[in-house]
C-alpha cells in the first residue's frame, strides 16, 4: 500500500504545474461550495457532472463544531479516464488539491507548507464493506530536491483505518522523512480514502474530522486511547477542573492550539486537578495526557470562551 501511495503521489506531483493555492479547511466547518461541492481547499469526483457524490458534507454526524466530511465508495465508470488515472474507477478517495477533467486534464494537488511537521492527527469513524480498509495519508514534497526539476516526495506518513468504528477515535499519521532534518517541505499533499486502493468496495463509508498537525518528536506512534476523563466547565472561562478518573499514572498534561502547537503544560499530582486559563485566547484546543515516560494515555479537545 505505500509504494501505491508513494507512486500516486510522485506520478501526480510531477507532472503539476504548479500545487493548489489556500490552506485546506481541516475541520470541516466551513460550507462545501464550489466546483462539485468539495470542502474548501479539497477535490474528488464530485468534480464530474451527473456522477453520484462521493464526498457530501454531513450535518449529523460529526466530532466538533457541526459537520464533518463523509466519503463513501461508489462506482464511477471513466472516473480513472477523466482525471488523468489519479482516482480509480472504483473508489471513495478526497485530496488536498484541485482536479479539473477532460477533455483538458489539469492537475493541482497540494497545499503551501513549510513546516516540518512528524504526525497528523484526525478523528475518524469507519463503516467497511466486507474486509475493506481506508486511510489517511500526507506526503511532504519540495520542489527540485532530487534535481529533477520536479516535485520530490520527502516525507510520506500514512494511518490506516480498518473495521467498524462507530465512534469518533484519534489517530495519527506518522510522517517518516528520508532527508536530513534540515530538509524542509515547501508542499503537502494529504488523502483521505473510505477504500483499499487495489480492492475497493462499493458502499464502504469513513467520516473525517478535526485534522490537526502533531508536533515534532512527540513520540506518538499509531492510535491513541481516549479514557474517560471529565473537564469541567467545557467551555471554559477562567479555570478548569480535569477529573482524571482512572488514569492513575498521569503525570503531566500538555494543551495545545489548532495547530498543533504547544501552548500550556501542567504536571499531575492528584486524580483531580484545577488549572488556569484565562490567559488563553478564545477557541479550540486540544489535550494529551502523558505519563512518566512521556507515553500518550489519553486526549480529547478544551473550548475557552471568555
Amino acid at each position: 500500500m505505500k509504494k501505491l501511495l508513494l507512486t500516486l503521489f510522485t506520478g501526480t506531483l510531477f507532472t503539476m504545474s504548479a500545487f493548489a493555492q489556500g490552506q485546506p479547511d481541516f475541520g470541516f466547518e466551513i460550507p462545501f461550495g464550489g466546483l462539485g461541492t468539495n470542502p474548501q481547499g479539497w477535490t474528488s469526483a464530485n468534480i464530474l457532472a451527473g456522477t453520484p457524490p462521493i464526498v457530501k458534507e454531513d450535518t449529523v454526524i460529526w466530532h466538533w463544531g457541526s459537520k464533518s466530511a463523509n466519503i463513501k465508495t461508489k462506482s464511477i465508470p471513466g472516473l480513472s479516464s477523466n482525471t488523468g488515472g489519479l482516482v480509480p474507477d472504483v473508489s471513495g478517495l478526497m485530496l488536498t488539491g484541485s482536479i479539473i477533467p477532460f477533455p483538458a486534464v489539469s492537475i493541482k494537488l497540494g497545499f503551501p507548507y513549510s513546516n516540518r511537521k512528524d504526525s497528523l492527527a484526525f478523528f475518524v469513524r469507519y463503516a467497511p464493506v466486507n474486509s475493506d480498509s481506508g486511510f489517511v495519508s500526507v506526503a511532504m514534497t519540495k520542489f527540485n530536491y532530487n534535481g529533477t526539476n520536479k516535485r520530490d516526495t520527502i516525507g510520506l506518513g500514512i494511518a490506516y483505518v480498518s473495521g467498524t468504528i462507530n465512534e469518533f477515535t484519534l489517530k495519527y499519521a506518522v510522517i517518516n522523512y528520508t532527508v536530513p532534518t534540515n530538509v524542509i517541505p515547501d508542499t503537502c499533499v494529504i488523502a483521505v480514502s473510505s477504500s483499499d486502493l487495489v480492492n475497493a468496495q462499493v458502499g464502504s463509508s469513513l467520516w473525517i474530522d478535526d485534522l490537526k498537525w502533531g508536533t515534532i518528536n512527540t513520540g506518538i506512534v499509531e492510535a491513541i486511547k481516549n479514557e474517560s476523563i471529565k473537564i469541567t466547565p467545557n467551555p471554559a472561562n477562567e479555570f478548569v477542573t480535569i477529573d482524571f478518573g482512572s488514569i492513575s499514572k498521569a503525570k503531566e498534561i500538555e494543551i495545545l492550539d489548532v495547530n498543533g502547537k504547544l501552548v500550556e503544560s501542567f504536571g499531575v499530582n492528584s486524580k483531580i486537578e484545577t488549572f488556569g486559563v484565562g490567559h488563553l485566547a478564545n477557541g479550540l484546543y486540544f489535550y494529551t495526557v502523558r505519563d512518566k515516560n512521556a507515553a500518550v494515555l489519553s486526549s480529547g479537545k478544551i473550548t475557552v470562551k471568555h
